[in-house]
């Protein structure tokens, strides 16, 4: 269903386009349900049709050092992957929340009618993840014919379906039906990296004094990331949390103090 020929600038493009347009509609309080559906679905067509922005896969080819399936010169993919980064110190994983087809098919599933199991401890998802990504760089460095290098991402966005890489992918995603972004939150090791950029955020969602400690946004976030005293290290910018928020201007996305 890939199409090949696709030139890769075509995703760069998008990707660089709407993670500050998601910027944006935040800071104007216009991010809704109806906008957030619309990055979804086009991020996730894209990652079907064009295989792009997909920079968790670049970032794993890079460290197995498949430079000749990167599509682009190795110096352009380092330069994108760290403006990304840079985007997040920014404004926070608006990258990661609607534009990166992982992710937006992970938070379309979040929004299945399913049982979920809320893990919202911090701590132990950072470690975990950590774990996992020092393990895998590991493996990149030690073991570098190792079979599934990137978990089976290309496999799946490919539709090739004889591959047991495909269902190990699918796997993990359909694992985001009960475990908020499970890929995300704990295997990706680009995501990491995002982690640590979104601490340092400047731009970030916070509570105002017209807050008036109801708490539901606390009930709501799946990620723990609603508390008043939150790092917002694992924000996705969901935007559960404004939107459940009964008070106008409790919630708004501003310049961290």
């Amino acid at each position: 269903m890939v199409l090949s020929s696709a030139p890769q600038f075509i995703g760069l493009t998008y990707a660089l386009i709407s993670v500050p347009l998601i910027f944006y509609v935040y800071k104007k309080g216009l991010f809704r349900p109806a906008v957030q559906i619309v990055l979804l679905v086009l991020s996730t067509l894209l990652g079907f049709l064009i295989f792009a922005p997909l920079a968790p896969y670049q970032f794993q080819q890079v460290l197995f050092g498949e430079i000749r399936k990167l599509g682009m010169p190795v110096e352009a993919v380092l330069f994108f992957l760290f403006l990304f980064i840079l985007l997040t110190v920014i404004g926070g994983r608006a990258y990661c929340s609607a534009v990166s087809p992982i992710g937006a098919i992970q938070e379309l599933l979040s929004k299945v009618p399913t049982p979920k199991i809320a893990i919202p401890w911090k701590r132990p998802v950072l470690i975990i993840h950590t774990i996992v990504v020092l393990i895998f760089i590991w493996v990149a460095l030690f073991v570098p014919d190792f079979p599934v290098k990137c978990f089976g991402m290309r496999y799946f966005f490919f539709l090739e379906y004889t591959s047991m890489n495909f269902y190990l992918f699918a796997g993990i995603m359909l694992l985001g039906l009960f475990i908020y972004r499970p890929f995300c939150r704990f295997i990706c090791p680009y995501g990491l990296f995002l982690t640590l950029a979104s601490y340092f955020s400047l731009m970030r969602l916070t509570r105002t004094d017209a807050c008036i400690s109801c708490k539901q946004c606390e009930k709501i976030c799946p990620v723990g990331e609603a508390y008043a005293d939150s790092n917002k290290s694992e924000c996705f910018l969901c935007g559960r949390c404004t939107q459940v928020c009964p008070i106008k201007r409790a919630f708004v996305y501003q310049k961290r103090k």
